[in-house]
């Protein structure tokens, strides 16, 4: 893979805003490697491309053209973006979107974007973007506008229906189920042990199912909870924190004397125990905490 420069990286990422606000479809799908996964939220079903797809009958992006035909085509989308991560061919983006679903009907959704990026034929592409934000939250606010409530979201309903069928309505309906609120307590917890520099509380937050250390810094290099903590001297502040399925992330900023630096962590759950079975801090490469 060539060598590309984190304003070439977020020139791509930023296609994605531009092709959504002037809702051209061709170019936000030209954004995707041949071979893609979307998650979003993490949590529900995941659109695959570039498998065989059952619902046309034909192998390409199809999946991807139904996720466009029914979140991003009916809507209009603004993105204020807070922060931009690039770290290798990974970019994690923190904001909030504001979606308008009707003239009426208006939601704002706090989020962290992931994008992972590849090299298909000579130019970067996205491989893999994953979405976390919290589903019943944005639900709750789209019902508090009365008959246009209704009205939104059983078109939406439908729309979904008719583009997905039943297994993806369901699939998409699957975000709701997750850690909860107890994921973010869980991390809550997890960066008060780093502030605290206690190696055996932060331990105690891990899967115990789990055989290798789980938390990772920019470098994406796991270590254990004890080195962690050895690696971190300075404090940790949390800003908002997203539980979505059975991952968190969350906003923070780590000072340590003179240095502060911004980041995004982002941490999976077990299913069965509720605990983080891996946790990546990312930073910028060059602000390594």
């Amino acid at each position: 893979m060539a060598v590309y420069t984190a304003e070439q990286k977020l020139s791509v990422i930023n296609g994605s805003p531009a092709a959504v606000a002037a809702h051209n479809k061709r170019a936000w799908l030209a954004l995707f490697a041949e071979y893609n996964v979307v998650e979003d939220p993490v949590g529900s079903c995941p659109h695959v491309s570039g498998i065989f797809d059952h619902r046309s009958g034909r192998r390409g992006n199809n999946a991807l053209s139904r996720f466009y035909d029914s979140f991003i085509a009916p809507n209009i989308i603004t993105f204020d973006v807070q922060h931009d991560i690039v770290n290798g061919n990974t970019v994690v983006r923190d904001l909030n979107i504001e979606i308008a679903m009707s003239k009426r009907v208006v939601v704002t959704v706090p989020m962290h974007l992931r994008y992972r990026l590849s090299e298909e034929q000579g130019a970067l592409k996205i491989s893999h973007l994953a979405a976390y934000w919290e589903l019943l939250p944005m639900v709750k606010q789209a019902f508090g506008f009365g008959v246009d409530s209704l009205l939104t979201l059983s078109n939406m309903g439908l729309r979904l229906l008719r583009n997905m069928g039943l297994s993806g309505l369901w699939g998409f309906v699957g975000g709701l189920r997750g850690v909860g609120h107890n994921g973010k307590v869980l991390v809550q917890e997890m960066f008060s042990a780093l502030n605290n520099h206690d190696a055996n509380h932060l331990q105690l937050l891990i899967d115990r199912d789990v055989g290798r250390p789980c938390l990772a810094g920019p470098d994406g290099v796991a270590i254990s909870s004890s080195h962690f903590v050895l690696q971190h001297p300075g404090t940790f502040s949390v800003g908002k924190v997203i539980s979505s399925g059975y991952s968190c992330s969350a906003s923070f900023n780590y000072q340590d004397g003179d240095r502060s630096v911004a980041g995004v962590m982002i941490a999976d759950c077990a299913r069965g125990s509720g605990k983080i079975t891996a946790a990546h801090f990312f930073v910028q490469a060059d602000q390594a905490v």
